[in-house]
């Protein structure tokens, strides 16, 4: 029994299906080849500046997470700019009379990791925590699951 429940609790898919049928998935990541062709030159003021997160890119993803259920995929708290981005993204529901109507947000884990679960949850976003045994495998088994669900027959 507990054992279920700590699994239902890592798994809010098993809790959610009635978000599969309404995914939808954009890129945020480019190649530096795509970026700049033959140079790069990065400056503390450029990396600051690209912290505001008001690039068309930015405000597509803002805009995206303020009003769908999005799934992160391939991130951590190791990333700094997800950090940020998920804590400017809170403080906005949090101001606002609609923090209760926010869409659900999800994050795959690839391996359990309290911390993160607890900061991750705390910032409205649900953890989906692989139970694959080697990391590797996590993502494909994932979508494999997922898709099996969008089909209706998870």
């Amino acid at each position: 029994q507990q054992t279920q429940e700590l699994a239902a609790h890592r798994d809010p898919l098993r809790q959610n299906q009635g978000i599969l049928p309404w995914l939808r998935r954009s890129r945020l990541s480019q190649t530096l080849d795509t970026l700049c062709p033959r140079s790069l030159v990065v400056t503390e003021s450029d990396y600051f500046e690209r912290l505001e997160f008001e690039s068309p890119l930015d405000l597509k993803l803002r805009s995206d997470v303020l009003g769908r259920t999005i799934l992160f995929v391939g991130y951590s708290l190791k990333d700094l700019n997800l950090r940020l981005l998920l804590y400017k993204l809170k403080r906005t529901w949090d101001g606002t009379a609609y923090a209760k109507r926010r869409p659900l947000s999800f994050i795959l884990l690839v391996r359990p990791d309290v911390v993160q679960e607890e900061v991750l949850g705390s910032r409205g976003v649900s953890p989906i925590v692989s139970d694959a045994l080697d990391p590797d495998e996590a993502l494909p088994e994932f979508f494999d699951r997922l898709l099996e669900m969008v089909r209706g027959g998870g």
